[in-house]
């Protein structure tokens, strides 16, 4: 009889502990933007038949053509993560840790979160993660090693037409949820400076066919580190330079009708490091011709150069409006009326 009783509080303690595993992950991604509009939809919890509510950051400008990542974008890439656990402890960087899972791939399947094999929650420990998305191809060297932050190195993609958004979040000392089961919200954050042009020109009667813009002597390889808020970047090094675009026709211009490059209506946003921009310069290449369509200048240069103080920070979105300078001899007429020849006289006899 008492042999019974043992074996059946065995397994009613075996039920109980079964009852408290809860999946790691059902989770929600949200992504914040400068400018944002709030969006609800529901999701199922795959551990429990409970409808959960979830409500997502999405931003305005998703009809654009620009590779900036919202929600929906998500659902596709997808996004890795790492969770640190810190015993009692609060992770404060200062810390010793053990890594439950290291860059835990994370994708959607139309309802739910997922990811390949089963991870719980510890029963008193805390847990931190740290997760990226984006462009997982620029990412590499993800390094975790107690103490201190994780950090990673990311290349920015020579290819303009290529680049990526890049996103990142943290979340500190996380514990079991109990039984609310409630998945772990992640709101991922920009952490790339996203480049845009707007172009007019200098005079009104001229059209001005821009074939191409640069960016000369970025910094394109950088380590960004996770911190309690935002994290940083550093340890910036190897310069490139970037086309803006390639493979349009010439893009015409003028004074009354200005055109927005990337975040636009032309070509797409520049996805680039943050950094100081000091001996940086953007490059316009550009025809001038005449109304009639005849050349004024042809392959001309116009330039802006960074300075010490100037700087891309993370998570912004930056657009600079130049005006193209003619810079060349317009027709001008300088009319004068010549005195006349002398005088000559003529002596005749006038007949009936």
């Amino acid at each position: 009889m008492i042999m019974k009783n043992i074996k059946s509080i065995s397994i009613n303690k075996q039920k109980q502990n079964k009852m408290k595993k809860l999946f790691l992950f059902a989770a929600i991604a949200a992504i914040g933007f400068a400018s944002c509009s709030e969006e609800n939809f529901d999701g199922n919890n795959g551990n429990s038949s409970k409808k959960i509510q979830f409500k997502t950051m999405v931003g305005k400008n998703n009809n654009l053509k620009v590779t900036e990542s919202n929600t929906a974008t998500l659902k596709t890439t997808g996004f890795k993560v790492t969770a640190l656990n810190t015993a009692a402890e609060n992770f404060d960087g200062s810390k010793a840790y053990t890594t439950e899972f290291n860059q835990l791939a994370v994708t959607h399947d139309g309802s739910n979160w997922i990811y390949t094999g089963d991870y719980y929650w510890p029963e008193t420990d805390k847990l931190s993660f740290f997760a990226y998305a984006g462009d997982d191809a620029g990412v590499s060297s993800f390094t975790a090693t107690t103490p201190g932050f994780p950090y990673f190195t990311y290349t920015v993609n020579a290819d303009a037409s290529s680049q990526k958004d890049l996103l990142a979040i943290n979340s500190l000392n996380n514990v079991d949820p109990g039984a609310t089961n409630t998945p772990l919200a992640l709101a991922f954050k920009h952490i790339l400076t996203q480049v845009n042009f707007s172009l007019k020109g200098q005079v009104t009667t001229l059209q001005y066919d821009i074939k191409k813009i640069e960016i000369k002597s970025a910094k394109s390889v950088g380590t960004y580190t996770y911190n309690a808020t935002t994290g940083v970047w550093s340890a910036q090094s190897t310069t490139a330079n970037y086309t803006y675009f390639s493979g349009l026709t010439n893009i015409p211009v003028n004074t009354s009708s200005v055109v927005s490059f990337g975040n636009g209506s032309v070509g797409q946003a520049l996805m680039l490091l943050p950094q100081n921009l000091n001996g940086v310069t953007i490059e316009v290449t550009y025809d001038i011709k005449n109304p009639s369509g005849s050349i004024v200048k042809k392959d001309k240069v116009a330039t802006h150069t960074f300075g010490a103080s100037d700087a891309w920070a993370l998570g912004t979105k930056v657009r600079y409006n130049f005006t193209l300078p003619v810079n060349s001899n317009r027709i001008e007429f300088n009319a004068t009326v010549d005195a006349w020849d002398g005088d000559t006289d003529v002596n005749g006899t006038l007949t009936k």
